[in-house]
């Protein structure tokens, strides 16, 4: 029997206003389990990063429940869980420009207080996955000087780096042509596949959606079947 890697329960979420609250989730369920990939599709401003980010713990919520790896959040532990149980892909890639490809893959490991020195564990795990993303040759580069596909390529090595459990992907090729799309959707899915990982993605993507498990369409602040 397969894990449960997320559950949500009834998650809404809204902003303030002048006159009245902008409501944005208006009960959110969700079940993902362990190795599962799922595709969320909607319309713009329908709320889909909004629920990413909350799903990452990267965002709050004003009612309902959220449990990600068995840790109800949010708790104390909060950012330990988003650091060792959860990966972020952006659609803006969220690198640091003047760091090089091998020391953004690095970067989850630093803030995770582990030894990232050459030689290290970390080190050489971030080497291996540049390795995977097929990005060794570009491991000392300085990130600015990369092309769009190959950032998004050091986004995903990065998002790895802790080995977490689940991975979330807010479109993650949504700046780039559409034949470098192919290549980043590919090796995307391959290599959660692969590796064993859950992967939620926000997508407007139709083919990188078909490609999934799964795809869910939010659309008046719920999610259904698409």
């Amino acid at each position: 029997m397969k894990k449960t890697i997320l559950k949500a329960k009834n998650i809404q979420k809204s902003y303030p206003g002048i006159k009245e609250d902008t409501k944005v989730l208006l009960g959110i369920d969700l079940e993902v389990e362990e190795n599962e990939t799922l595709a969320i599709m909607g319309k713009s401003g329908e709320g889909k990063s909004t629920l990413l980010h909350i799903l990452g713990t990267l965002e709050s919520y004003n009612s309902g429940s959220l449990e990600v790896c068995s840790y109800k959040t949010p708790s104390p532990s909060t950012l330990k869980i988003r650091n060792e149980k959860i990966g972020f892909v952006f659609q803006a890639y969220n690198l640091l420009e003047d760091y090089t490809a091998l020391e953004n893959v690095l970067m989850p490991a630093k803030i995770g207080r582990k030894p990232t020195q050459k030689g290290s564990e970390a080190y050489e795990r971030a080497l291996l996955l540049l390795d995977l993303v097929g990005l060794n040759k570009r491991a000392f580069f300085l990130t600015k000087l990369l092309s769009g596909g190959e950032k998004q390529r050091v986004a995903i090595a990065r998002a790895l780096m802790n080995n977490p459990d689940l991975i979330l992907a807010d479109e993650p090729s949504g700046n780039l042509d559409s034949t470098t799309s192919s290549l980043i959707h590919d090796l995307l899915l391959s290599t959660v596949k692969e590796m064993g990982k859950t992967l939620i993605v926000v997508t407007h993507d139709k083919e990188l959606a078909s490609s999934c498990d799964r795809t869910l369409l939010l659309k008046d602040g719920i999610l259904c079947t698409s």
